[in-house]
Parts: structure tokens; C-alpha cells; sequence
């Protein structure tokens, strides 16, 4: 299952880069601590890119449906109970914390969104002391043992639309027992938490809320063939600090909204005869391999644009409803090969033709933006 999904997602994403996976120490009690721009995605593409089961945590009224609850358990899911929820946290979160040292003390990946809730967002908010709390917990319960973070940083480009790119950034692991404060328990909480926050702000770039938008935009100007994402955003990141305080204020009142077709109009510029040549030559098929998929892939959108109410959910379900209906959709198509033709070469062909038609029109949406 989990290949399925890694393949779904490197279908869904026109470039995935999962970097630092060296930094994860190997039998050793793990922490992974990342923002939360997005619902799921986070945990979902780290689950499909370590090799070790990843255990991560949800908001607990998601458990209060039977279904849910069980798809939650079969994925690692961990309930953590909010005061916005209705909670009284100090007994709901109990078990909860109990079960999260288990886990990290018995070494497995235990992944904490230390900002608390999800925004979309690509700087990094303020810190919850909850993942504090845990590990202080399990060092106190555990003496002999080191508890480890790794910060883990998601930035994602247009993250509302397919084919667009993902990084996820493993930074490098930190002990934290050095940090336990002799003389009280709030300063050692304290002391965590900046440690956590320093991590974490290394693997994401520095800005603050209303640089959003010109943040996005100067990412999309960035862009460039054979460029790595990371070093697309970082390179933004420079150039936003380069800019001196009155440059920013022009730009962040000038810049009301973000075309997120500015990245496709930066590549065509970039254009040459060989990617002409492929428009032409690769036409055909992938045409083909379009008109083959539109069913799926428009039930998909429309699907998940019916359910979902906040964009934070947009690419997770969105992602789930492809998987879903493109595998319906390669069933019925099997089953009417076997019936009409008895073999099951068409299906292999109309994969090849869809597998040829993703890149092709990422090449063609750039083309028409010149």
C-alpha cells in the first residue's frame, strides 16, 4: 500500500525532493518535529519516503467516527484532544502523552506538529509546549535514555494545484537532555521549546506574515529547468532579505495577489527547440493518454472540491480521491479488455499513453504562458 500511495504521489507532484533522510539516527529515541501547512501530506509523504513505520498525531475528534477511527489506527495515527476542541486537556491528552513516550522510547518515529494546527503557510508560526512536554516526560521517565528532534521542514509550490513541487527538509538531529534546566521544570520546558524552534526555523525561511505574497511570488521568478526546488526557495529567501525595508513595504503593498502561472511564464522563457520538438513529437500520445484519464481525474476535482471546505484539506483528499477513482477506472477498463479482446495489452498501453501525458502537458501549460 505504501508504494502505491509514494507512486501516487510522485504522479501527483511534478517533483518531490525528500532531503537529510541521513540525518534520522538509527536506533536511537526519534522525535521528527515539522510545521503543518497542510492537513496530511506531511505525514503521508514522509510515512511513504522512511523505511521505518512513522507514528503521527491528530486532532482526536477524527477518532469520534468508527470508521475513521479505524483507518486512523491502521496508519499510525495518535489522538491528541485541543481546549478549542471542548477538551480539558490535562486528562484527555494524558494517555495521549503516555502513548507518545512509549513510542519514542521503544525508538519509533514519532512525528509532532509543534505548531499545534495547520496553516497554509510557508513560514514557520509560533510553537506549542506540547512537544516539549513529551520529551521532557520521556527523559524523566527514562533516565538512561537520549530523546533526539529532527526538525522537519515542508514547503510546497501552489500547493492547491497538481503537478507542481514539494521538499521536505530533514535537518539535523539535536539531544535534548543537555538542555534540561536543574532548576525547574518551566525552564527546562522553555529551554526545549527554543531549541525546537531553532531547529525547525533552519529548514524553513525566515519571513514574516506579510511577506507571504511577495515570498510566493519571487519563488515563481526563481524557477528554472533542472532547478531543484529547494534551492528555488532559498533563493528566494536571499532575495527577500536582500531587499531593504522600504523596497519591502512598496512590494508588499503593490503585491495584492500572486498568478501562480508566473512559474510556467519564468520557464518559457527558457524554452529551446528541444522542448519544441517534443511538443510536436509527443503530441499524439499524449493527447491520447488525456482524453483516457479525463474521467477520473475530473471526478477527482470534482469530488474533492464538493467535500472540502478548508484548502488546508485540498491536496490530501485530493490526492486520496485520484488514487481512488483512477484504480476504479483501470479495473473497469481491464475487465472490458478481457471481455472484448482477452488480453490486457490496451491497458498497458493506455498507461504508457497517461505516463507520457503528465510531463507532456507540464511542458505544454509552460508553452502557453510565453
Amino acid at each position: 500500500m505504501r508504494l502505491l500511495v509514494r507512486v501516487t504521489l510522485q504522479l501527483y507532484y511534478r517533483n518531490v525532493e525528500i532531503t537529510g533522510t541521513e540525518n534520522v539516527p538509527q536506533n536511537e529515541s526519534v522525535i521528527f518535529v515539522g510545521n503543518h501547512p497542510s492537513a496530511f501530506m506531511e505525514p503521508i509523504l514522509l510515512a511513504c519516503w522512511t523505511r521505518r513505520p512513522l507514528h503521527f498525531m491528530i486532532r482526536g475528534d477524527m477518532w469520534n467516527n468508527k470508521g475513521m477511527a479505524f483507518l486512523l489506527n491502521g496508519i499510525h495515527g495518535v489522538p491528541v484532544y485541543r481546549k478549542s476542541e471542548g477538551y480539558t486537556s490535562a486528562d484527555a491528552n494524558k494517555r495521549t502523552f503516555d502513548r507518545c513516550v512509549e513510542l519514542i522510547v521503544s525508538n519509533k518515529l514519532l512525528l509532532i506538529f509543534a505548531e499545534g494546527s495547520h496553516q497554509l503557510v510557508r513560514r514557520l508560526r509560533s510553537l506549542k509546549k506540547g512537544t516539549a512536554r513529551i520529551a521532557l516526560q520521556a527523559m524523566d521517565e527514562n533516565p538512561e535514555k537520549e530523546v533526539y528532534i529532527v526538525p522537519i521542514g515542508a514547503i510546497f509550490n501552489a500547493p492547491l494545484l497538481l503537478r507542481r513541487d514539494v521538499h521536505i527538509s530533514i535537518g539535523k538531529a539535536v539531544p535534548l537532555r543537555a538542555h534540561i534546566s536543574s532548576e525547574s521544570r518551566a525552564i527546562s520546558l522553555n529551554q526545549i521549546t527554543n531549541v525546537i524552534k531553532d531547529a525547525l526555523s533552519a529548514e524553513l525561511p525566515s519571513l514574516e506574515s506579510e511577506e507571504e505574497l511577495i515570498y510566493e511570488q519571487f519563488i515563481y521568478e526563481e524557477a528554472a529547468f533542472g532547478k531543484p526546488f529547494q534551492q528555488q526557495w532559498r533563493d528566494a529567501e536571499k532575495r527577500l532579505h536582500a531587499l531593504s525595508k522600504n523596497e519591502k513595504k512598496e512590494l508588499i503593498e503593490k503585491t495584492k495577489s500572486v498568478d501562480t502561472n508566473l512559474q510556467n511564464q519564468t520557464l518559457a522563457k527558457s524554452l529551446h527547440s528541444g522542448h519544441w520538438l517534443l511538443l510536436v513529437v509527443l503530441a499524439i500520445p499524449a493527447w491520447i493518454g488525456k482524453v483516457l484519464h479525463f474521467i477520473p481525474i475530473a471526478l477527482s476535482e470534482r469530488v474533492t472540491q464538493s467535500i472540502v471546505k478548508k484548502k488546508e484539506f485540498y491536496s490530501s483528499l485530493r490526492v486520496a480521491t485520484l488514487l481512488v477513482f483512477v484504480l476504479l477506472w483501470y479495473v473497469l477498463l481491464s475487465i472490458l479488455s478481457l471481455i472484448i479482446i482477452g488480453n490486457l495489452w490496451p491497458i498497458i498501453a493506455i498507461l504508457i499513453v497517461g505516463l507520457i501525458s503528465l510531463p507532456y502537458f507540464d511542458l505544454w501549460r509552460i508553452a502557453r504562458a510565453r
